[in-house]
């Protein structure tokens, strides 16, 4: 699992009870320190492993746990822990032995430790669950119950069989001999009479007895409880059914159903599920549900931020010679690891060391920089390669760091994350990025043309170009971000996968646009050098008021043009649809040979009726498009006289291999046609 190879500094024991799970934990084990850490928490999860009741899931969990407390100290800027509890298991313990057990444990903590029960939530999966209810059904009075409860894949008790039985026996992990062993190491092959006792009168003390019809859940189960269940796990029904029945007693309840998720998917889910995305709706319900249930400050405590480092902190790092991370990597490269100066220095080094080690090596030297040298610039580099390569779940860890050592991303941040959707093949892609798009109001960002061209990239890749349109439209009728000559040629990109009766139209319409912001900027037409600084100064006022500024002004590039041409020859179904490219080649450069003219002419346009162009110099790259542009719409001559136009007004223009092989290409077809039409001329005669 990714960079939790060894988890084992993360726990500290507790004897006879069980283990404390945080960050760093051996760093400093002493009883006060761990009690000013659970002191500071704002959410203590108490969690009760599975096993069967026969043994103990919970080390298996560290990864899953670490993730969660680092989630909710990124997203959300809580303070947890988490407490793994131990209990006795069966055959050889019946119950109650492990309700008791979990009894005295959530006593030590409520009355021992002094944790308020308002900011407990007990969490359990498998078997755990049935010992959690039990407990709170039986032993915890109302007054202490926890502020909210997680069941993940949680067995009740109920007998094997139903719909998800006889659905999901082939495809999950478990089966009935497992629930029949499971039952024995928890109540023994028969009865057992002597444990049976009355607990204040409340109920009998059997196993299982919130089953019952009668039993109301929301008189002792907590007022709020979320809920993880696979949708080929054998026991669906089971928690489906008691999330319905707590929902039905005025539980505020939340359920997550992952359809691909078999028995414990979400404690296990680098094991046993692969979709990225998956994984993190998952933890991103989990975080909501956590926060939502136990109310905080944004800033508790007081947090350090990174421009609040101490004085001390900045001397002692200065005074170190390098960057002290112990692995073969590192000492391997001792030079690299020279303490920078400043974010910087410390950013080339983090690039460094991705040319030539791991993205773990990378992480390593960041973590072990100063604080102070901890900035978005340097994290940024780390999760830009993340992005570059598609790996959005190691982006998204990476920023959780980030943000767990308290230092907020900037802009350039989001727009990695963007990247990093805009080559994932997930389904929830596009839930994700637009989620992410709409964090940045967390942090006072509002979403820049980049960030917007980067959302329009994840549409384009998971194949819904009516997104990419939508958006182009909505913010081209919006004042706050106008689209830059990117945001068009992604649009264009998306116009060829829309069905084909609109595909053309839409190019049509995107090259109106274009047409019209560039119109709208070009200085007007003036007699004398006064006319126009007078224009130039109405045009500043009128930015001013309006605004905006020359960086409003859309500039075409050659990837634009590329764009548009490659759009036209994948769009065009009739004569006229080509008529776009023509137009804005002579728009742009002023290139309109004779073939260019006749095609106009045969769709009742003249050059006459043409308006001046712009007078944009063409550079190789636009002219390999035109190429390329009439190559693919087989008109050969017009390709051929476009070159020799180009050449003729542009002298400069230097052609390279590529255009030259283009060239070369379309004299070959035309010498072809020719060759062809003479054949056919030779047979009529």
């Amino acid at each position: 699992m990714f960079l939790y190879r060894s988890r084992s500094d993360w726990r500290h024991y507790e004897e006879n009870r069980g283990y404390w799970i945080a960050e760093d934990l051996k760093r400093n084990a002493k009883r006060e320190a761990i009690n000013d850490r659970i002191s500071e928490a704002n959410v203590i999860i108490l969690w009760i492993p599975g096993g069967g009741f026969r043994f103990d899931l919970g080390k298996l969990y560290t990864p899953t746990f670490a993730t969660w407390i680092r989630a909710l100290e990124a997203d959300k800027r809580i303070k947890s822990m988490i407490f793994v509890a131990e209990y006795e298991h069966g055959p050889e313990h019946l119950f109650p032995a492990a309700v008791n057990q979990i009894a005295k444990t959530y006593s030590w903590l409520t009355n021992t430790l002094n944790i308020d029960p308002k900011k407990i939530i007990i969490g359990a999966d498998d078997a755990g669950a049935a010992i959690a209810l039990d407990t709170l059904f039986i032993k915890i009075s109302t007054q202490q119950r926890p502020a909210g409860m997680v069941c993940a894949s949680p067995y009740t008790g109920m007998e094997a069989g139903g719909e998800s039985w006889r659905a999901n026996l082939d495809q999950d992990i478990i089966n009935e001999n497992s629930i029949s062993r499971m039952e024995c190491a928890y109540m023994g092959p028969e009865e057992n009479d002597s444990d049976k006792e009355s607990d204040g009168g409340k109920s009998e003390m059997e196993p299982f007895s919130y089953l019952r019809h009668n039993v109301e859940l929301g008189s002792f189960l907590p007022a709020r409880m979320l809920f993880f269940l696979g949708g080929k796990e054998v026991l669906l029904d089971e928690g489906g059914l008691l999330a319905s029945r707590a929902r039905n007693s005025g539980i505020q309840v939340a359920v997550v159903q992952e359809p691909s998720g078999v028995h414990l998917w979400s404690m296990l889910p680098d094991i046993f599920i692969k979709d990225q995305s998956a994984k993190q709706f998952m933890l991103d319900r989990f975080v909501e549900f956590v926060a939502s249930t136990i109310e905080i400050n944004k800033y508790p405590n007081g947090r350090m931020r990174p421009s609040q480092h101490s004085e001390s902190d900045s001397t002692q790092a200065k005074g170190r010679r390098y960057v002290e991370v112990d692995s073969p990597f590192a000492k391997a490269n001792r030079y690299t690891y020279a303490m920078p100066n400043d974010i910087y220095i410390a950013s080339n080094k983090v690039t460094k060391i991705l040319e030539i080690g791991t993205v773990d090596d990378a992480a390593d030297y960041i973590r072990a920089l100063p604080i102070y040298l901890q900035s978005p610039v340097v994290w940024n580099q780390l999760i830009a390669f993340c992005a570059k390569h598609g790996r959005a779940n190691y982006a998204e860890h990476f920023f959780s760091q980030m943000r767990k050592r308290g230092i907020d991303p900037n802009e350039h941040t989001f727009s990695h994350m963007l990247v990093a959707y805009g080559k994932s093949t997930s389904p929830r892609s596009i839930y994700s990025a637009e989620a992410w798009l709409k964090k940045m109001k967390d942090f006072d960002f509002k979403p820049a043309s980049i960030h917007i061209n980067n959302l329009m990239r994840v549409y384009n890749h998971a194949g819904h170009p009516e997104k990419t349109l939508a958006l182009l439209k909505q913010i081209s009728t919006s004042n706050d971000i106008l689209p830059d000559a990117v945001t068009y040629s992604i649009a264009l990109q998306a116009c060829p996968q829309l069905p084909r009766y609109v595909n053309a139209q839409k190019v049509r319409h995107i090259w109106n646009n274009i047409l019209a912001r560039i119109e709208e900027k070009q200085p007007k037409q003036t007699t004398s050098l006064l006319s126009q600084k007078a224009a130039d100064i109405i045009w500043k006022e009128d930015a001013i008021r309006h605004d905006k500024t020359k960086d409003a002004e859309l500039k075409v590039d050659d990837s634009l043009v590329v764009a548009l041409l490659r759009a036209v020859t994948q769009t065009a179904s009739a004569e006229r649809d080509v008529l776009i490219g023509i137009e804005a080649i002579e728009k742009f450069y002023s290139l309109c040979p004779p073939q260019a003219v006749e095609l106009l002419k045969r769709n009742g346009i003249s050059k006459q009726d043409l308006q001046p162009g712009f007078g944009f110099r063409p550079s190789v790259k636009v002219l390999d498009a035109i190429l390329r542009f009439s190559g693919a719409l087989r008109e050969f001559k017009l390709g051929k006289e476009y070159f020799d136009l180009a050449i003729q007004q542009f002298p400069q223009l230097k052609p390279d291999k590529y255009v030259d092989d283009a060239y070369a290409w379309i004299e070959t077809q035309l010498q072809r046609e020719q060759n062809f039409r003479k054949k056919r001329y030779a047979s009529k005669s």
